[in-house]
């Protein structure tokens, strides 16, 4: 797969080309680091309107200010604010969530204002998101995973663990902080999380 420096520049040209191709009508040449294309035909052409949107997941700086510049949804990885790799594999860049939102704000400058912001909570080994009323366990278990501390995790908007009525006001509570709008919740807790959504449809 190549270096991770490689593959987010591969990303790149990806993302460019995608957007070229949804937004053409006909051939067209693409010219990347590692992609180099002669007449792309842009078949099937979409239907009329807006393209579909581009969503870009990512913890780092650098993905982060390409999302900032080229997508449409910007996922921002569960990352502790720590520096270095975690038990749990994952990469701490030392940022918290208003040090991500901080940065995607100045390399969006205006367009910041049309992008939504996301988070994906999963974590099934802390059974992360859970709706339960003891959560302390889970909690402690998931800043095991991470290599970080208890208050940190629960500063982090992917912390979906607590009763119905905690995390609707964590939910609201980020949204406000950190312009979160949009929440991804993994297959296993769609049944557990039908309450949270049914308390905040609406809002």
């Amino acid at each position: 797969m190549g270096e991770s420096g490689e593959r987010v520049e591969k990303l790149m040209d990806t993302v460019r080309l995608l957007k070229q191709f949804l937004s053409s009508s006909e051939p067209f040449d693409f010219e990347g680091k590692h992609n180099h294309l002669k007449g792309v035909l842009p078949f099937p052409h979409r239907a009329s309107g807006p393209r579909a949107p581009i969503l870009i997941a990512g913890a780092g700086p650098r993905m982060m200010r390409f999302a900032a510049r080229e997508a449409d949804i910007i996922n921002i990885a569960p990352r502790p604010p720590i520096v270095g790799p975690t038990p749990a594999g994952s990469m701490g860049f030392g940022m918290t969530m208003a040090d991500e939102i901080a940065l995607i704000k100045e390399a969006a400058g205006a367009r910041y204002a049309d992008l939504e912001i996301s988070v994906f909570a999963n974590n099934p080994a802390a059974q992360n998101p859970s709706v339960t009323d003891t959560p302390d366990q889970w909690i402690d278990k998931l800043a095991g995973d991470l290599s970080t501390t208890r208050e940190a995790v629960l500063a982090m908007p992917a912390t979906m663990i607590g009763s119905v009525d905690t995390i609707c006001e964590r939910i609201e509570r980020d949204r406000e902080l950190y312009d979160i709008t949009y929440r991804t919740i993994p297959m296993f807790a769609m049944e557990q999380f039908a309450p949270v959504v049914a308390r905040l449809a609406g809002k």
